[in-house]
């Protein structure tokens, strides 16, 4: 086998888009991979769509499925999609560039190629941006995180159940930033969840109803960074406002253990 490699032989069944051919030659077999008719045109018609970079890997699934391209399946079953794993293999196959890989070593292949080296390059720099920018979007931090706490879960007997901060991007390309409760499950608090706007105004009305104790403003003033007299620590509400995100996060941890928020059910959003 590892001869069969070294000349650009394909070993095993060839990737959706080919097919293994058989044919009979002066007494001897002669197995050779060929370009599918029918599936062929669809994979390379998968990375043109793919470049548009107006679909996702679920998206680009579905469409390719009305396409025609699908698992292959029992003749009395219906079609399926390849499924977004499926598209994610495929848009990285280098086999779809003419080569055969072999211990690590890549090798021109006996297979002729079904795309370019552009198209194929063009779909790794779009996968690699959107897995940057994914990577950003699951470090998104708020000045809140770590200090908000699901109130309809404190009624329920879960006190601890913490609200966690995400966005999401609209259509339009708008963002949302929310909180929401992660707890699963049949009752109707499952995926309750706050506008950060929300979050943020109900937070600044605690500090400006609150008094702080003497003992209270000592600790505040030990924790802020910088000198706050005595006369400003009397108005937390105020102080509170006037901060930048850093220091009201500070504020928060230093006074709340924890602050529970009301939320609503996201199917009656």
């Amino acid at each position: 086998m590892s001869e069969k490699a070294k000349r650009g032989g394909t070993l095993g069944r060839a990737p959706i888009g080919y097919t293994n051919t058989l044919q009979r030659r002066d007494g001897h077999d002669s197995r050779s991979v060929q370009i599918d008719p029918i599936r062929g045109p669809l994979i390379h018609r998968t990375f043109e769509l793919f470049a548009t970079d107006r679909y996702n890997y679920e998206q680009l699934s579905d469409l390719m499925l009305k396409h025609g391209l699908s698992r292959t399946s029992h003749p009395d079953q219906p079609p399926r999609s390849i499924g977004t794993t499926g598209i994610a293999r495929l848009l990285t196959c280098r086999y779809y560039l003419g080569i055969v890989t072999y211990t690590g070593t890549e090798r021109p292949g006996q297979h002729p190629p079904l795309i370019t080296r552009q198209q194929f390059d063009n779909a790794q720099a779009i996968i690699a941006r959107r897995q940057a920018s994914s990577q950003r979007r699951s470090r998104l931090d708020h000045y809140l995180k770590g200090t908000l706490y699901c109130e309809k879960c404190l009624h329920a007997g879960s006190p601890t159940r913490l609200l966690s901060y995400t966005e999401s991007t609209g259509r339009s390309g708008h963002r949302f930033p929310y909180f929401y409760c992660a707890q699963r499950g049949p009752q109707p608090r499952h995926r309750q969840y706050i506008p950060a706007k929300y979050a943020e105004q109900h937070v600044t009305q605690i500090w400006k109803s609150i008094q702080l104790t003497s003992s209270y403003r000592a600790l505040l003033q030990r924790t802020l960074q910088h000198f706050r007299s005595e006369a400003v620590l009397r108005r937390p509400g105020r102080l509170y406002l006037t901060e930048d995100t850093e220091t009201r996060k500070t504020m928060n941890q230093t006074i709340f253990s924890r602050i529970y928020l009301p939320t609503q059910d996201a199917q009656h959003a």
